[in-house]
């Protein structure tokens, strides 16, 4: 229950607006190291890939559903590194300010990344 309104009354509506800014031409090449479920793997991101696109180019396992940025299933915890997200409708504040990434929408802004399973 929200300010007396419950969960059920409560909707939600995503508008997505198509902007001049490439952020894809923002990226960078980048060393991912990401920790899934305990075990460590180690793979590339090349320029304008996400990370969620390059892991699965190279059969890393990384969890995800939409690719939209809509589900968070592919929420990691970046602990080295920076990105830029394309699209976030799930993260809110805190969880950003904590390095909170959505894979599926992260483009690299340096050239190496450490992210692991959310604790």
């Amino acid at each position: 229950i929200y300010l007396g309104i419950t969960s059920s009354k409560i909707h939600r509506e995503l508008f997505l607006i198509k902007t001049q800014n490439n952020k894809q031409n923002l990226s960078l090449n980048a060393k991912i190291t990401a920790r899934i479920n305990g075990k460590d793997y180690q793979f590339e991101t090349p320029k304008g890939k996400t990370i969620l696109e390059s892991g699965l180019d190279q059969s890393i396992p990384l969890p995800y559903s939409c690719q939209s940025g809509h589900c968070g299933m592919c929420k990691m915890k970046c602990s080295e590194g920076k990105v830029i997200m394309k699209n976030n409708q799930v993260l809110d504040e805190k969880e950003l300010k904590n390095g909170y990434i959505l894979t599926c929408q992260s483009l690299p802004q340096t050239a190496s990344l450490s992210i692991q399973n959310p604790q």
